[in-house]
């Protein structure tokens, strides 16, 4: 046996195991609708939408699956649309005291989550103790029983203090993986839901979302932001009217929770927090936004059925736009 090829008694290391399983990968028109989702919101409720989107190609691990939708805040490049955002910050000032702000679900879930998290972590260190202490006495075994020479000697302490990853005489993450298996996962975390915006199940979305379309100013913003939301879902992914209808609505009500939540910092901080997004620190602010929208947009997306082709005759009768 060659010395680069491991003793028979060593294990081949398996890749870590994430603490929280990865999501799919979404599908090409789930990829081409969220993005056409956020140019309808800045339309509808102006440039400071954007500005309050993080950059999603430096953003920590909770937000890394989002990031093929690339929104780098290009409003940063472009002087005139900065400063409107700015304005428009002062602008959204006005409604903050008399628009009712929601609480959402998923608040009273973020304990559970960090508890589960927090016992995931202990688990794993655990395990890889345990994996550590029986590495060790394995090594010390062969080197009460096998070792012959004085090579074979000091080959084993090194291997029993710092093995490469082939040296290993147990598998670390057999131990990760059983140690988990203990311990129930966090259930995936969708920030607003379909349920904080329903009267029985959550008061507070309900009405913070029914404040804002009673808005005399944001009521005909969030009417036009529906209407573009309906044709992104008929044209890209192929609903009927009513379930457009319906999940229109349902969208623009989750993207005000979303911003009102966010526009609760007041103008002066989020004016802090465009002036220096570029700085790569991620603003807690812009953060939460980003998270909230862009995840609970998804969630409501992916469960809807991509557009199917039609046949000839039935795209020159339909009827409805």
């Amino acid at each position: 046996m060659s010395q680069d090829e491991p003793p028979q008694t060593a294990l081949t290391r398996r890749p870590p195991t994430a603490l929280v399983a990865a999501p799919p990968e979404p599908t090409a028109a789930v990829k081409e609708t969220l993005p056409a989702l956020l140019e309808a919101a800045v339309g509808a409720f102006g440039d400071v939408v954007q500005a309050l989107l993080t950059d999603l190609s430096d953003t920590d691990a909770s937000m890394k699956a989002l990031g093929w939708l690339a929104t780098t805040p290009a409003l940063l490049h472009d002087e005139h649309r900065y400063n409107a955002a700015l304005s428009q910050l002062r602008w959204w000032d006005q409604f903050l005291a008399r628009l009712p702000y929601p609480n959402v679900l998923a608040d009273q879930q973020a304990g559970e989550r960090e508890r589960l998290t927090r016992l995931r972590r202990r688990a794993v260190l655990q395990a890889k103790d345990q994996a550590r202490q029986d590495h060790a006495r394995l090594v010390a075994l062969e080197l009460k029983e096998e070792a012959e020479t004085p090579a074979q000697v000091t080959a084993l302490t090194r291997i029993l203090d710092d093995p490469a990853p082939h040296e290993w005489r147990v598998d670390p993450e057999d131990y990760v993986q059983t140690a988990l298996a203990k311990v129930p996962q966090p259930a995936p975390l969708v920030p607003i839901t379909a349920a904080d915006l329903d009267p029985v199940q959550h008061f507070s979305g309900f009405t913070a979302a029914q404040a804002m379309r009673a808005d005399a100013e944001l009521g005909p913003r969030a009417v036009v932001l529906d209407q573009a939301i309906f044709v992104i879902l008929r044209e890209r992914m192929g609903l009927d009217r009513p379930s457009a209808e319906a999940h229109a609505r349902l969208l623009t009500d989750m993207f005000w929770l979303a911003l009102r939540r966010a526009l609760q910092a007041g103008s002066h901080q989020l004016a802090v927090s465009i002036r220096f997004v570029a700085d790569a620190q991620e603003d807690p602010v812009q953060a939460q936004f980003t998270r909230e929208l862009l995840q609970s947009w998804l969630a409501v997306v992916e469960t809807l059925e991509p557009k199917k082709k039609r046949s000839l005759w039935a795209r020159l009768t339909r009827k409805d736009p």
